[in-house]
């Protein structure tokens, strides 16, 4: 396993979620080959190859987020007051945003930009305090340093989240899928997808390779 040398211990809905976001990024970016930072949990799961999945982030020099604003008709009233009156007394109500899934696909130079945001911005200050009483704190704080360095929007970002992912109205966590019960065809179907989240129980790896590499299950079921 790789692991970055410190270890946050966040617990769910916590700021150091952030926190450990961004080092794993900044360790990530040692690597001169990096090109992309890919968010995910330890419930997620590939459904795309490593060419497939290249080849779609490196059409083009971008980062991928599905991010709205508070002028968007997925803008709620638990947004209202979980997220944007806790941050409007120290960040522009315009400039923040939320990302639903959180975990998503930032190309090297935004995520270099928001990890230099406290040196070149901030007078050495951190940005991620400020999310303290945040809700799902990760999803509002990269679109909205984004924002804040002038990146959200523009036709750098794709509004277009690669992880599957789907919410109940209503609810707070994403649907869990069996693994054994997906609808694969659906999912192979769109091929944008590298991730997929968020499933029950731990999955065999040759089971997996077997799904990914026909595209489908028999006898799969709708998840």
């Amino acid at each position: 396993q790789k692991l970055i040398s410190q270890s946050f211990q966040p617990n769910w809905n916590d700021v150091r979620i952030i926190q450990a976001m961004l080092a794993l990024a900044k360790e990530a970016l040692l690597d001169s080959k990096t090109t992309h930072v890919l968010f995910c949990t330890e419930s997620c799961i590939p459904v795309s190859s490593w060419k497939d999945s290249a080849l779609r982030m490196l059409k083009n020099d971008t980062s991928y987020l599905n991010a709205y604003h508070s002028s968007d008709t997925r803008f709620t009233r638990f947004d209202e007051r979980s997220c944007w009156s806790k941050l409007a007394v120290h960040i522009p109500y315009i400039a923040i945003w939320k990302a639903v899934p959180g975990w998503c696909v930032l190309c090297r130079k935004h995520i270099q930009r928001i990890l230099d945001m406290p040196r070149n911005h901030l007078s050495g200050n951190e940005l991620w305090p400020a999310f303290q009483r945040v809700w799902a704190p990760e999803e509002v704080f990269f679109p909205t340093a984004l924002s804040l360095l002038g990146i959200l929007p523009s036709d750098e970002v794709c509004l277009q989240s690669l992880v599957f992912s789907k919410f109940i109205p209503g609810q707070a966590h994403p649907m869990e899928y069996d693994f054994e019960k997906i609808d694969w065809n659906k999912i192979m179907n769109h091929s944008e997808y590298i991730t997929l989240r968020k499933v029950k129980r731990p999955v065999n790896v040759n089971t997996w390779e077997r799904i990914l590499l026909s595209g489908t299950m028999n006898g799969s079921e709708a998840g």
